[in-house]
């Protein structure tokens, strides 16, 4: 996973600067680690985006798979390692966005 998760981060750092991250469904408390790289502004999300994840940090559940799908901009303060390390296993899959 973690080849398809780095490929994915080069096509959007020479491009849109986004991917689209769908987490596993065990991977609830993994959420954290996305939230804390929004706080240290390494990326960005929607708001309504972020309070999904908040909501399943405190209930370890997740409210529909839909709701495990997320769109993420990688800002200038970005570390791929970071992420890949923290997200690697929690990730169900990982898309440039075009």
């Amino acid at each position: 996973m973690s080849k398809q998760i780095l490929a994915a981060i080069h096509e959007a750092l020479t491009g849109s600067r986004q991917i689209i991250v769908t987490f596993k469904f065990q991977a609830t408390e993994e959420v954290n680690y996305l939230l804390d790289m929004v706080d240290r502004h390494l990326v960005a999300l929607d708001i309504g985006d972020r309070k999904v994840l908040e909501l399943v940090a405190e209930a370890r559940v997740w409210p529909g798979d839909h709701s495990r799908i997320f769109t993420v901009t990688l800002t200038k303060l970005f570390d791929e390692q970071w992420f890949v390390d923290r997200l690697g296993k929690a990730l169900e899959k990982v898309e440039a966005v075009k």
